[in-house]
């Protein structure tokens, strides 16, 4: 079983590595391939987080968190090998990036996925997030794109982990 752990600047090549895989396999435009080179900077805010799935020493999933404001948290760069999906290790993943959220006093978190991306949408959707269209924000640059992305929400403050989706 994969273990979840927060981000460890050893893991920052492979990571990156990681990421760009998951863009070519999908066939994404690297267009909005941001961040992924300087993990600290990129989540390294009192209230962020980057969570990285590594199964015998290799990177297999990650998940970032970022502030959009003091209630509201952004998810990014939710992504996970093709042998990790449908174990259950996403939702694993989400749990942890939720108890984090939970600690650092967030009411909301959102997130985009590419609008083909169903599988996420479907996702998504069975964990409780529902579809909402954000105002555009210079912090969450896909926001300014509802031609490419399409946009999810949760609301986390009466959200129970024990729901049966979670």
């Amino acid at each position: 079983m994969p273990l979840i752990g927060f981000f460890d600047q050893k893991d920052q090549k492979a990571i990156d590595k990681f990421i760009n895989e998951i863009f070519s396999e999908m066939g994404w435009k690297k267009d909005f391939l941001y961040g992924t080179e300087d993990i600290a900077s990129s989540f390294g805010g009192e209230k962020d987080a980057f969570f990285v799935v590594k199964e015998k020493d290799r990177v297999v999933g990650t998940l970032g968190l970022k502030e959009l404001d003091e209630n509201e948290g952004l998810l990014k760069r939710f992504y996970l090998a093709e042998e990790c999906r449908g174990q259950g290790v996403a939702r694993d993943l989400l749990k942890r990036a939720i108890e984090f959220a939970r600690e650092k006093s967030y009411q909301t978190l959102v997130l985009d996925t590419q609008a083909d991306n169903l599988r996420a949408q479907r996702f998504y959707e069975k964990c409780g997030f529902k579809p909402f269209m954000p105002k555009p924000n210079k912090k969450w640059p896909e926001s300014q794109h509802p031609e490419i992305f399409v946009f999810r929400k949760l609301e986390i403050k009466y959200f129970g982990l024990s729901q049966k989706s979670l």
